[in-house]
């Protein structure tokens, strides 16, 4: 409503108006369709920029990002003690059981869940930075 008196007082010398109301009231109506109309264009020309749009492909990211991580997991598994390593090595490398690994390794298997617990605490702590990156990456 407002534009319509804006206009109307804008073109107030060039105006003959002899029914105000009725004047108003269609003023009213176009700029309601006007208004209707352009957004129902403006939401046609959406819908068609989102069928024609390519989605983003993150695959170089995401490939860099886990060659990052395996280099950081690589340098903890690296610092960690020799049996503790082979240990992990076997576990999740090679998808070994903790028998597995303690006849292959002859430890029993209660030193073998040492060594894995152990390994995950400080592979925890090293790799702290990249879980806290990827929390904040995600959200």
């Amino acid at each position: 409503m407002h534009d319509v008196l804006a206009a109307l007082w804008q073109r107030r010398a060039q105006l003959a108006i002899e029914h105000l109301k009725s004047y108003l009231l269609g003023a009213t109506r176009f700029r309601t369709i006007d208004a209707l109309r352009a957004r129902l264009a403006y939401a046609h020309y959406l819908d068609h920029q989102r069928a024609h749009t390519p989605e983003a492909d993150s695959s170089t990211e995401n490939a860099l990002a886990a060659n990052d991580l395996s280099a950081a997991l690589l340098a903890g598994l690296r610092q960690l003690p020799d049996h503790t390593q082979a240990v992990f090595r076997l576990s999740r490398f090679e998808h070994r059981s903790v028998a597995e690994i303690a006849s292959r390794l002859n430890l029993s298997p209660k030193t073998v869940e040492y060594h894995l617990t152990r390994a995950l605490k400080l592979l925890r702590v090293s790799l702290r930075d990249f879980v806290l990156l990827a929390l904040w990456w995600w959200v």
